[in-house]
């Protein structure tokens, strides 16, 4: 057993194939829809306030809504009907496949607690932290936001591995330094993948476009320096509100922290390994 989707584990059971698996995939992504997406079907805001919000996203760890809340964009009331039609459209992974025939409702339910089950064993909440991190706020601030903002950034799925790997492998790396009490070094391997799909979702809130051909192949360690320092400022933020106030260096592309501790991540797109090292 391992960390893994649902997707995965629905393979790996063998009650779909590739085809179907992505059949199912491709009928959730239709019928799924962002909160600002519905905002602007309802023509309760433009798609330009969106991408407002989502970049305000970046430097704030606050949900959608809250964040549009905030900037006098929607209403508390707008936002939680928005969110009341958002949860009566959403189609899970699982329906999806019960609606194209592949297994029945009965069969869906037994899936599903047996995937969770499953995974509790995996639970990055659960694992013991090396001494070196363990009592160390910073780390465990950016343990767990990074699969916040990876969503939030370019829509990509992150689990980390609770059992750290010997080294970081991936060919491109990039890492940022918060130094002070507490303080951290974060480093950042990823496969071209994975890089490629941070680089998307960034250049389209930032920009309001999609990246064109040429831009995504840019130089990868950029991208990852890049969110490298969205993640760092929220966690200057989050730590400054605990009494600890720590200074953001300057990241590095290439170089590779040796003595840190290293996680596999388990994404939707691609490979990555985080290194955290006290600094």
């Amino acid at each position: 057993m391992s960390v893994k989707f649902f997707g995965q584990f629905l393979a790996l059971e063998g009650v779909v194939d590739d085809e179907q698996l992505r059949n199912a995939v491709e009928l959730t992504k239709s019928r799924n829809m962002l909160l600002g997406e519905l905002a602007v079907e309802d023509e309760l805001i433009t798609t330009e306030q969106t991408l407002q919000i989502n970049r305000e996203q970046l430097n704030r760890d606050l949900p959608f809504g809250q964040i549009a809340v905030d900037l006098g964009l929607l209403t508390q009331e707008q936002v939680e009907s928005l969110l009341v039609k958002q949860n009566e459209i959403r189609l899970r992974l699982g329906e999806a496949c019960v609606q194209l025939g592949y297994f029945d409702d009965v069969t869906a339910r037994k899936l599903l607690e047996k995937f969770h089950e499953e995974q509790a064993l995996y639970n990055f909440q659960n694992a013991t932290l090396p001494e070196n991190i363990a009592k160390n706020r910073t780390a465990n601030f950016v343990l767990n936001f990074l699969p916040r903002i990876a969503m939030r950034v370019s829509r990509i799925h992150v689990k980390i591995v609770p059992t750290p790997v010997e080294e970081n492998i991936e060919p491109n790396i990039a890492s940022i330094a918060l130094e002070g009490p507490e303080g951290l070094r974060i480093g950042l391997g990823s496969s071209g993948e994975y890089a490629g799909q941070l680089l998307k979702g960034m250049h389209l809130i930032m920009a309001g476009e999609e990246a064109s051909e040429e831009e995504t192949q840019e130089d990868v360690q950029n991208v990852l320096g890049s969110f490298l320092d969205i993640i760092a400022g929220n966690c200057l933020v989050c730590m400054a509100s605990m009494g600890l106030n720590l200074k953001i260096n300057p990241p590095v592309l290439g170089g590779r922290i040796k003595e840190g501790v290293h996680y596999s991540l388990v994404t939707t797109s691609g490979n990555a390994t985080l290194t955290l090292a006290p600094f």
